[in-house]
């Protein structure tokens, strides 16, 4: 990657953007892009979206863009999407919902798929979250694929979690099974014109009253379709931020979400896959040898060490 990529990308263009991206998701070598300037990482605030297939995120996320713009702010997001399990594609439809801001030049919006993760999220999305922090982008809003009960990955990943639900979307019991009580800043009750609305409101109050956290999630209700309470939402996330930073939470939680990424990029270069044919030709030679397991895991990992990072 050249330099005069990186230097377009942080002045603002789009289409070097979304090249660099495309570099990191390859899991190339991250140094070519950062150099020096890691440091310079960490200014952004980072908004997790998730919640159940159907809820409205996407809708949910092009009204709180229209929110960050009205402010004054670039937004950059990034909309994960399943991969299919057969052709290990992704229809990538989230942004289909978020054209009005196809053309806006303070807008970036980039689909990924999760090429078989099960948090809910891209495998990169946290060093995709970096670069576009590095560009310059104060509000990265980060939308999962609809998350079931393993699928939280969101909290490690993002500052504040908005988690939408709709007033079908079951009682607190099942959303602490789910871990979405633990790991929601705040709710976002979508799609408030069906019936059922104000009843998921008090059990999800209910829900909430049994925990001790320092911060009360609130319940925002909206009908995003229409803009009804997105103004609302968006309030209440940079309160969230505003809390964050006054209780010298936000450190804790940049520390957390670093953890994560030196765990996913010590993972990345173990088990690089470009060298998976070598592997496990490999490792079918140690199995027909009788070598235990644990001398091949020392072997690759003494092999892995001495190679040089592409």
């Amino acid at each position: 990657m050249n330099t005069e990529t990186v230097e377009r990308a942080k002045a603002g263009n789009h289409q070097a953007q979304a090249e660099i991206i495309t570099y990191l998701e390859n899991g190339k070598n991250p140094e070519a892009i950062f150099g020096s300037s890691y440091h310079c990482i960490g200014k952004a605030h980072r908004i997790g979206i998730t919640g159940p297939p159907g809820a409205g995120k996407s809708t949910v996320v092009s009204k709180l863009i229209t929110e960050v713009r009205r402010s004054g702010s670039k937004c950059a997001v990034v909309a994960c999407d399943p991969s299919s399990p057969y052709t290990h594609g992704a229809l990538l439809g989230d942004r289909t919902r978020m054209v009005d801001h196809f053309t806006d030049p303070g807008v970036f919006i980039r689909s990924m798929a999760t090429r078989g993760n099960l948090g809910g999220l891209a495998p990169t999305t946290s060093i995709v979250a970096d670069f576009l922090d590095f560009c310059g982008y104060p509000v990265i809003l980060i939308e999962t694929v609809g998350v079931g009960q393993t699928e939280v990955d969101v909290v490690s990943k993002t500052d504040t979690v908005v988690v939408i639900i709709t007033p079908e979307s079951g009682d607190s019991i099942q959303m602490m099974k789910a871990g979405l009580l633990e790991g929601a800043d705040v709710f976002c009750i979508n799609k408030t014109d069906r019936p059922g609305g104000d009843a998921m409101e008090a059990d999800l109050t209910f829900g909430l009253g049994l925990s001790s956290r320092s911060w009360a999630p609130p319940i925002v209700k909206t009908v995003a379709k229409e803009s009804i309470g997105i103004s609302e939402l968006y309030t209440q996330i940079k309160k969230h931020m505003e809390h964050l930073v006054k209780n010298d939470e936000r450190d804790k939680k940049c520390m957390e979400r670093y953890f994560s990424e030196v765990d996913f990029w010590l993972e990345s270069f173990i088990f690089d896959k470009t060298l998976e044919p070598e592997r496990k030709k490999f490792i079918q030679k140690s199995f027909g040898e009788d070598t235990p397991p644990w001398v091949v895991a020392k072997t690759l990992w003494k092999n892995k060490m001495e190679e040089p990072w592409q």
